[in-house]
Protein backbone atom coordinates (compact mmCIF):
# COMPACT_ATOMS: atom_id res chain seq x y z
CA UNK A 1 0.00 0.00 0.00
CA UNK A 2 1.33 3.32 -1.08
CA UNK A 3 2.40 6.02 1.85
CA UNK A 4 -0.55 8.77 1.32
CA UNK A 5 -1.26 12.16 3.16
CA UNK A 6 -4.12 10.92 4.51
CA UNK A 7 -3.25 7.55 5.33
CA UNK A 8 -6.35 5.96 4.34
CA UNK A 9 -7.47 3.13 2.24
CA UNK A 10 -10.97 2.25 1.50
CA UNK A 11 -13.50 0.63 -0.45
CA UNK A 12 -15.37 2.44 -3.55
CA UNK A 13 -18.21 1.64 -5.14
CA UNK A 14 -17.62 2.78 -9.01
CA UNK A 15 -21.71 3.25 -8.91
CA UNK A 16 -22.45 6.06 -6.72
CA UNK A 17 -20.94 9.41 -7.05
CA UNK A 18 -19.91 11.71 -4.14
CA UNK A 19 -22.17 14.64 -5.83
CA UNK A 20 -25.15 12.27 -5.12
CA UNK A 21 -24.31 12.90 -1.44
CA UNK A 22 -24.51 16.98 -0.87
CA UNK A 23 -27.14 18.92 -2.04
CA UNK A 24 -27.28 21.58 -5.39
CA UNK A 25 -27.24 24.29 -2.70
CA UNK A 26 -23.98 23.01 -1.22
CA UNK A 27 -22.44 22.65 -4.90
CA UNK A 28 -23.27 25.94 -6.18
CA UNK A 29 -22.09 28.04 -2.77
CA UNK A 30 -18.09 27.98 -4.28
CA UNK A 31 -17.38 29.19 -0.19
CA UNK A 32 -18.12 26.31 0.87
CA UNK A 33 -17.60 23.96 -1.87
CA UNK A 34 -14.78 25.77 -3.14
CA UNK A 35 -11.89 23.03 -1.95
CA UNK A 36 -14.01 19.98 -2.48
CA UNK A 37 -14.97 20.70 -5.78
CA UNK A 38 -13.36 17.52 -7.52
CA UNK A 39 -14.73 15.31 -5.50
CA UNK A 40 -18.14 15.69 -7.85
CA UNK A 41 -17.57 13.50 -10.24
CA UNK A 42 -15.33 10.61 -7.68
CA UNK A 43 -16.56 7.81 -6.39
CA UNK A 44 -17.87 7.45 -2.88
CA UNK A 45 -16.70 4.61 -0.60
CA UNK A 46 -17.74 2.27 2.00
CA UNK A 47 -16.50 2.83 5.68
CA UNK A 48 -17.70 -0.25 6.29
CA UNK A 49 -13.86 -1.73 5.96
CA UNK A 50 -11.39 0.71 5.84
CA UNK A 51 -7.27 0.69 6.96
CA UNK A 52 -6.64 3.69 8.64
CA UNK A 53 -2.69 4.86 9.44
CA UNK A 54 -3.46 6.64 12.87
CA UNK A 55 -0.46 8.50 13.12
CA UNK A 56 -1.49 9.82 9.72
CA UNK A 57 -4.66 10.45 10.80
CA UNK A 58 -4.24 12.21 14.03
CA UNK A 59 -1.17 14.33 12.11
CA UNK A 60 -3.45 15.72 9.18
CA UNK A 61 -6.16 16.15 11.75
CA UNK A 62 -8.55 14.35 10.17
CA UNK A 63 -11.40 14.50 12.95
CA UNK A 64 -10.82 18.05 12.87
CA UNK A 65 -12.29 18.30 9.63
CA UNK A 66 -15.16 15.78 9.91
CA UNK A 67 -16.34 18.09 12.81
CA UNK A 68 -15.81 21.18 10.59
CA UNK A 69 -17.69 19.94 8.43
CA UNK A 70 -20.38 18.44 10.69
CA UNK A 71 -20.15 22.27 12.08
CA UNK A 72 -21.70 23.66 8.55
CA UNK A 73 -24.40 21.44 8.57
CA UNK A 74 -25.75 21.90 11.88
CA UNK A 75 -24.88 25.69 12.24
CA UNK A 76 -24.60 27.37 8.92
CA UNK A 77 -26.54 25.38 6.30
CA UNK A 78 -27.90 21.78 5.49
CA UNK A 79 -25.30 20.25 2.78
CA UNK A 80 -26.20 16.52 3.28
CA UNK A 81 -28.90 14.36 3.84
CA UNK A 82 -27.66 11.13 4.19
CA UNK A 83 -26.07 9.72 7.79
CA UNK A 84 -22.24 10.14 8.59
CA UNK A 85 -20.52 9.37 5.66
CA UNK A 86 -20.77 13.17 4.01
CA UNK A 87 -18.14 14.95 6.53
CA UNK A 88 -15.73 12.18 5.92
CA UNK A 89 -15.81 11.93 2.24
CA UNK A 90 -15.43 15.64 2.29
CA UNK A 91 -12.60 15.72 5.35
CA UNK A 92 -10.66 13.39 2.80
CA UNK A 93 -10.91 15.42 0.07
CA UNK A 94 -10.50 12.26 -2.12
CA UNK A 95 -6.87 11.40 -1.03
CA UNK A 96 -7.68 7.61 -0.25
CA UNK A 97 -5.98 4.63 -1.49
CA UNK A 98 -8.59 1.33 -3.09
CA UNK A 99 -8.37 -1.83 -1.37
CA UNK A 100 -9.90 -4.59 -3.12
CA UNK A 101 -13.64 -4.66 -2.83
CA UNK A 102 -13.46 -8.48 -1.86
CA UNK A 103 -13.10 -6.87 2.21
CA UNK A 104 -16.24 -5.62 2.44
CA UNK A 105 -19.00 -7.53 -0.13
CA UNK A 106 -21.59 -4.66 1.28
CA UNK A 107 -24.59 -4.85 -0.85
CA UNK A 108 -26.22 -7.63 0.50
CA UNK A 109 -29.10 -6.45 2.38
CA UNK A 110 -31.05 -5.27 -0.92
CA UNK A 111 -32.76 -8.06 -2.86
CA UNK A 112 -31.19 -11.54 -3.34
CA UNK A 113 -29.14 -12.13 -6.21
CA UNK A 114 -26.34 -14.79 -6.69
CA UNK A 115 -22.60 -13.80 -6.33
CA UNK A 116 -19.15 -16.05 -4.86
CA UNK A 117 -19.49 -16.29 -1.22
CA UNK A 118 -16.13 -18.24 -1.50
CA UNK A 119 -14.63 -14.63 -2.69
CA UNK A 120 -15.82 -12.60 -0.30
CA UNK A 121 -13.62 -11.43 2.77
CA UNK A 122 -16.54 -9.96 4.67
CA UNK A 123 -20.02 -9.83 4.38
CA UNK A 124 -22.02 -6.98 5.00
CA UNK A 125 -25.68 -6.75 4.98
CA UNK A 126 -26.47 -3.14 4.61
CA UNK A 127 -29.94 -2.40 4.08
CA UNK A 128 -33.19 -3.22 5.23
CA UNK A 129 -32.58 -6.89 4.32
CA UNK A 130 -30.74 -8.23 7.55
CA UNK A 131 -30.13 -12.24 7.07
CA UNK A 132 -31.38 -12.70 10.73
CA UNK A 133 -34.81 -11.05 9.95
CA UNK A 134 -35.26 -12.99 6.21
CA UNK A 135 -34.47 -16.33 7.63
CA UNK A 136 -37.30 -18.95 7.26
CA UNK A 137 -38.99 -16.39 5.65
CA UNK A 138 -40.18 -16.76 1.61
CA UNK A 139 -38.02 -13.84 0.82
CA UNK A 140 -34.89 -15.58 2.48
CA UNK A 141 -31.31 -15.45 0.59
CA UNK A 142 -29.24 -18.21 -0.17
CA UNK A 143 -26.08 -16.52 0.72
CA UNK A 144 -27.94 -15.35 4.15
CA UNK A 145 -27.17 -19.02 4.97
CA UNK A 146 -23.45 -17.87 5.33
CA UNK A 147 -24.64 -15.47 8.61
CA UNK A 148 -26.35 -18.17 10.24
CA UNK A 149 -22.94 -20.13 10.89
CA UNK A 150 -22.00 -16.85 13.04
CA UNK A 151 -25.13 -16.12 14.92
CA UNK A 152 -24.80 -16.54 18.76
CA UNK A 153 -28.30 -17.82 19.68
CA UNK A 154 -29.04 -16.40 23.28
Amino acid sequence: MGALIQGVHVIHDAGVQVMRYFNTQFWTDKALSGEVQHLQSKCYFNPGVMLVNLDAWRHNKIENKIEHWMNIQHNVMRIYELGSLPPMLLALAGDVEPIPNSWNKHDLGGPCREFNVEAANIMHWSGDGKPWRRLGQKYECEFDREWEKYDVKI
